[in-house]
């Protein structure tokens, strides 16, 4: 950015790994374009500076220089912190409530990048043991007109470095991997702000490191972006991790870490809703993967969900089933454990159940062939309120206690009660039935 005429300014700050700092990074901005009289940039500067800060607070966890210079021919906004993972942007759906920094940067700046620091002598100040660790500088340019469309921030194939160790992750569950890696993401996200709250209440801290599981968490991440949107792809998927051995040796981390957030999930302690146990599962597939692959053992292929996964814990939703049970029609209700918690009597004749139906999990009553596609929406809708099923009625086949399947008209509806959790009624009108070979 040149200063041919006008007043350029230049502003410096070095901030902490704490969530007030994307405030105080706002807050320089905005004065630094009024001193060059471009506030006609405040706006989307002070927006763009809060997310690519506080992306460095949570997946760095290291000091920031902020650098800011502005001027008539624009904006300059850098942000250093002491991470070599490069920023991997995550294409989650309309209504995700976390992955959106990247994109909107992308969408509104008008040229913008990462650079990783030659320079180990640049680390950030501060960090007790770190002093000459290497980082990346991720910035952003505003009023300069778009330029060069190579200079984009790149998608990496690994986070962070060369690879050393590249671990093959077969016959992959494409769906239960994106919704894993979502509510992953929502999870470690607000484990990693609470840590910086110091008016928190303490939650009792993990046995890991949560910025070493956040660091091995990317991994995976970065290359689930590349495989592009789900709908071009298989249902299982044979994917390769490039990563250092030192983010490999960071998924026992991982799967710590998220054994204790996904506990305080269980037990409605956080913001994010409960993992569904194939999701846990999957997520300690992988974790042993990497581990396994990492001392030199042979892949082994994704084994599939048990036919009977653990029941969730949860204590059952307070809901009134009567309506349920006087119903004339085949209806189940389900909680947001996916557990069947009401079946009218027509719902246990068509499925081909007595009074045992209450107390299964969802999955009872869906053919195998969907059922990753059912834990993967179900956690999603209960993530952000992303669905394509609920309040419409589509034909689906439904699965008999006996191995049969009956074709069905479906209605899924929830109903939001007590504590901010839901009940999800499916009411199901019989269109033939037919015999299948399991």
């Amino acid at each position: 950015m040149s200063a041919d005429s006008g007043r350029l300014v230049e502003r410096r700050r070095r901030l902490g790994p704490r969530p007030e700092s994307a405030r105080l990074a706002r807050q320089l901005v905005l004065e630094a374009l009024t001193d060059a009289d471009r506030s006609d940039l405040a706006d989307v500067a002070g927006l763009l500076v809060s997310e690519l800060v506080t992306n460095a607070i949570v997946h760095a966890r290291t000091s920031i220089e902020l650098e800011v210079v502005a001027g008539p021919d624009g904006v300059r906004v850098a942000v250093h912190d002491g991470s070599p993972n490069q920023p991997t942007p995550r294409h989650y759906g309309t209504s995700a409530t976390t992955g959106r920094g990247l994109e909107l940067v992308e969408i509104l700046s008008d040229r913008h990048g990462t650079d990783a620091d030659p320079d180990p002598d640049r680390a950030p100040a501060g960090d007790p043991g770190s002093s000459r660790i290497s980082g990346k500088t991720v910035w952003f340019e505003l009023g300069t007109g778009r330029s060069d469309p190579a200079d984009t921030l790149p998608t990496p194939l690994s986070a962070g470095g060369s690879a050393e160790l590249t671990v093959h992750l077969q016959g992959l569950p494409v769906l239960l991997a994106r919704a894993w890696q979502q509510h992953a993401d929502a999870l470690l996200r607000e484990l990693l702000l609470s840590r910086w709250d110091d008016e928190a209440p303490s939650s009792g801290a993990p046995l890991g490191d949560e910025a070493a599981a956040n660091d091995a968490f990317t991994a995976v991440a970065a290359v689930l972006e590349g495989l592009g949107p789900v709908a071009d792809l298989p249902d299982l998927v044979d994917m390769a991790v490039p990563m250092r051995h030192e983010t490999a040796a960071r998924f026992a981390d991982l799967d710590i870490v998220m054994d204790h957030v996904t506990d305080l999930a269980e037990h409605g302690l956080t913001l994010a809703p409960a993992t569904l146990p194939e999701i846990r599962l999957l997520r300690r597939w992988i974790c042993g993967q990497v581990r396994d692959q990492a001392a030199g053992l042979l892949p082994g292929p994704w084994p599939g969900v048990p036919a009977d996964p653990s029941v969730p814990t949860r204590a059952p939703v307070e809901w009134d089933p009567s309506e349920v049970l006087r119903s004339p029609d085949a209806v189940v209700a389900g909680d947001d454990a996916n557990r069947i918690i009401a079946a009218s009597p027509a719902a246990m004749r068509l499925l081909g159940w007595d009074d045992d139906l209450v107390g299964q999990r969802l999955l009872a009553v869906i053919p195998p062939r969907f059922r990753n596609a059912h834990i993967a929406s179900f956690t999603l809708q209960l993530l952000s309120g992303e669905t394509t099923i609920l309040d419409r009625e589509i034909t689906v086949p439904a699965l008999r206690r006996d191995g049969t399947e009956v074709e069905v008209r479906l209605l899924v509806q929830r109903v939001n009660v007590a504590d901010g959790r839901a009940v999800f009624t499916a009411r199901m009108r019989s269109l033939w039935t037919t015999t299948v070979t399991t």
